[in-house]
């Protein structure tokens, strides 16, 4: 007997990479540089108050 599935996150990681790609995708690499470290900040600031 099979389960449904019911989240791919296979899927999910790849729509969240493409919403990404879009919003860089006029950016220099200066500023596609600066969009990551500021998300990664973002998210150890998340972490450490967790």
């Amino acid at each position: 007997m099979s389960k449904k599935k019911t989240s791919d996150c296979v899927e999910m990681k790849r729509q969240a990479q493409r919403k990404i790609r879009e919003q860089l995708r006029e950016t220099t690499r200066e500023e596609e540089l600066a969009y990551f470290r500021a998300r990664g900040e973002a998210l150890q600031k998340r972490i450490d108050a967790a």
